[in-house]
Formats: C-alpha cells, sequence, structure tokens
C-alpha cells in the first residue's frame, strides 16, 4: 500500500516586493509539503487575510506598505496564536532581531539567504523549532550537550515558564536574563529534549518531576 500523502500546510505570502514574493510563491507551488491560500503585497490586506484564513504558517515582511510588520506580528499572536510566523526582511540589524524575538515571531531570515536555506527554515518551523538567520543564532550548542539529557536548573525554569505559555518577552523579564540568554537556554532544552512547544514542555515536567 502506498503511504498517504504528505500533509498541506496552508502558508499566506506577506511580501510587497514582486520579484520575491513571486520566487517564495514558486518554490511552494511546486512543493509536495505546502499550499499558498493567499498572497498580499500591503500591511492591511496581509492582517485581514491572515485572521480571516488562520494560516499554519505566515511568511511576514516587515517593511510593508501602510503598516509595520511588527504591528501585524503582535495581532496574529494575539489572535491566532496556532499560526506560526516567520519574519522575512533586509532589515537585519540586531535591534529588529531582538524585538522579533520580543514578540514571539518563529522564523527571522533574510531576504538574501539561499531559497534553500528558506526552504529549510519553513521545514524546521514547521515541525516546532525555532529557525533564526546564522546572522543572529545563538553559539552552537556542544555535540556533547546531546548526551548530557538532565536539564538545569535554569534550563528547567525556563521551560517551566514556556509550558504556561508565557511569551519569551515575559519569560526574559521574570527570570531578568536578556533575549539572547534566553534563545540559548531554549536552544540547549530543545538539544537535549527534542522538545520546542508548550504543550510537550507540559507533558515531559509531569512525566520528569524534580
Amino acid at each position: 500500500m502506498a503511504p498517504p500523502p504528505p500533509s498541506k500546510y496552508r502558508v499566506v505570502i506577506c511580501e510587497d516586493m514582486r520579484l520575491f514574493r513571486h520566487l517564495l510563491g514558486h518554490y511552494l507551488l511546486h512543493h509536495p509539503n505546502f499550499i499558498i491560500i493567499a498572497e498580499a503585497a500591503d500591511g492591511r490586506d496581509a492582517l485581514e487575510k491572515c485572521l480571516r484564513l488562520t494560516p499554519d504558517l505566515v511568511l511576514l515582511d516587515l517593511q510593508l506598505p501602510d503598516m509595520h510588520g511588527f504591528e501585524i506580528l503582535k495581532e496574529l499572536k494575539q489572535k491566532i496564536p496556532q499560526s506560526r510566523v516567520i519574519i522575512i526582511t533586509t532589515a537585519a540589524d540586531e535591534k529588529t532581531f531582538n524585538e522579533a524575538m520580543r514578540l514571539d515571531a518563529d522564523g527571522f531570515i533574510e531576504k538574501d539567504m539561499p531559497i534553500e536555506t528558506i526552504a529549510h527554515a519553513l521545514h524546521e518551523v514547521m515541525e516546532g523549532r525555532t529557525f533564526v538567520s546564522p546572522t543572529f543564532a545563538p553559539q552552537p550548542i556542544e555535540r556533547e550537550l546531546r548526551s548530557e539529557r538532565a536539564l538545569t536548573s535554569r534550563e528547567r525554569e525556563v521551560m517551566v515558564l514556556l509550558a504556561a505559555n508565557k511569551t519569551r518577552a515575559q519569560v526574559s523579564e521574570e527570570l531578568k536574563i536578556s533575549l539572547n540568554t534566553l534563545l540559548k537556554h531554549i536552544t540547549r532544552i530543545k538539544s537535549k529534549t527534542g522538545l520546542a512547544q508548550p504543550e510537550q514542555f507540559q507533558v515531559y515536567l509531569e512525566e520528569n518531576p524534580e
């Protein structure tokens, strides 16, 4: 018996640059795991379509006409938190990156990255991981960590707060650590446990009490 066809992730592309929108659309059109359900070239149209269609994945440019991408990201995370959002931008500075992470973007990539890397980012995010452009990614975790399954007390604190559906900004503030430090803890948690979502953390904590 043939295996069932792969699930189709429903995607909305929010991008004002026609050429780049076409590039993304061309890739997704020929990919078995993604289907484009809408495109938008300005901010208000992007927000309306995303809220109405509740896509699995939103590819969101920050510099949209009439509405900044961060305004859209904040609305999406408040109203349709189940939708994953990847920021795609040319404004790749540390301040912009930190704000995207504070608002709980699921990915942050630069437009000049190879399409293969962008494609990898889409898959990583849809598998529950956070993908960050190598420019801003925390330093790689040493391979030895993979065999060290026990979480540190700080990593467990982070997991407990994320399991309670707190945002990265809330966790960072409560633990009095920077967003970059928080991302490093999250990376180590994923490396050790393979988990990335609040509901997965809840199960892990129940099965692994202190």
